[in-house]
């Protein structure tokens, strides 16, 4: 240990141990000078042992209570800053809100927590052929980003093999910016993403062309699961399934992506097209 630190720690002990016994002190002599015949002055000892014993009081509730501020003060995981989606988000091709009740139709086990809804979204986008996607946070929920697909005129997803050839997979998860320099690589055509924001709180989004910089600042690292606290919360009242369809399409001759707003295919068509139209059931 520095000596610095251990002469500090010395000094800040013996001033918690020499204050009770200075105003111990300091009480016994006013009263015996004023109060002669009276208990302080009668019991000295007595009366250092009550401000030693306030003292020892007054520092465990001191210590226990900037216990409490720090544990109140520090963030949840809901709002840790680094896995925060956009919010409100950019504008989306379309837009669709799937009520509650019908993400859950098919799930076989209700708690009425967030895990369901989770749980049965997963469940859903693997039945369309969706392995990967990525968990980000908003207020009062979370959002599920789903793989870029390369998709055909009428929302269809290009068949086989096809369908997923504008993978990026530099990262450890799957993340928009990846997505968004897929598309750079990838041959002239059209392509979507999909993110289902679950939140009670309600939104509008934000009218803003979404480009390449702009997608590679909001949404860089994506994690693979919810958090723990979050899944286990139950689910507010008025929380609802928005799902933003974002299309890109890819300019052969400019040889750029460019966000279709609004798109040329509708909510309803991208949800079938991709697979999941169980949800609109």
């Amino acid at each position: 240990m520095d000596w610095k630190v251990a002469v500090t720690i010395a000094i800040v002990i013996a001033l918690l141990f020499l204050t009770p016994i200075v105003i111990g002190y300091s009480i016994t002599r006013i009263a015996r000078q004023y109060f002669p015949s009276g208990l302080v002055a009668e019991s000295p000892r007595l009366t250092y042992v009550l401000v030693i014993t306030i003292w020892i009081i007054v520092i465990f509730s001191l210590i226990i209570l900037n216990l409490g501020i720090k544990e109140e003060s520090k963030p949840t995981s809901q709002n840790i800053p680094n896995w925060l989606f956009p919010w409100p988000p950019p504008a989306p091709s379309a837009v669709i809100t799937i009520p509650i009740p019908r993400v859950l139709a098919r799930h076989s086990v209700l708690t009425d927590r967030w895990q369901d809804i989770d749980e049965a979204l997963r469940h859903a986008l693997r039945e369309a052929g969706h392995f990967e996607a990525s968990y980000y946070g908003v207020p009062r929920g979370f959002a599920l980003v789903t793989r870029l697909e390369s998709i055909q005129a009428d929302g269809m997803p290009k068949p086989g093999s096809l369908r997923w050839d504008t993978e990026s997979r530099n990262g450890k998860f799957f993340s928009i910016s990846s997505y968004i320099e897929a598309l750079f690589r990838a041959p002239v055509g059209r392509y979507r993403v999909i993110v289902f924001v679950v939140t009670s709180e309600q939104f509008a989004a934000v009218d803003a062309q979404l480009g390449r910089d702009d997608a590679t600042r909001w949404l860089r690292e994506g994690t693979n699961t919810l958090p723990l606290d979050l899944l286990l919360q139950p689910i507010e009242p008025g929380t609802l399934c928005t799902a933003l369809i974002y299309e890109f399409w890819k300019d052969g001759n400019l040889n750029q992506s460019l966000l279709l707003h609004p798109g040329s295919i509708s909510a309803d068509r991208h949800i079938v097209g991709t697979g999941l139209q169980r949800l609109l059931q």
